[in-house]
């Protein structure tokens, strides 16, 4: 997916970086981290918005 850019937790010391929107593969997350209550969590990967939109719904 050349569209997305991933961030390693605490790879940029800049306090005015905004929070991750969405968080994937929390299953595999450690159990001291946290998120923010506003952010979308997702155990594995999410499904890509278009997938609903462009194929039909499986049957």
């Amino acid at each position: 997916m050349p569209h997305f850019v991933g961030l390693a937790v605490g790879a940029i010391a800049d306090p005015e970086f905004p929070m991750p929107e969405q968080a994937a593969w929390t299953e595999d997350m450690h159990s001291g981290v946290e998120l923010p209550e506003v952010t979308s969590a997702y155990l594995r990967n999410p499904a890509p918005k278009s997938a609903f939109r462009d194929q039909p719904a499986p049957e």
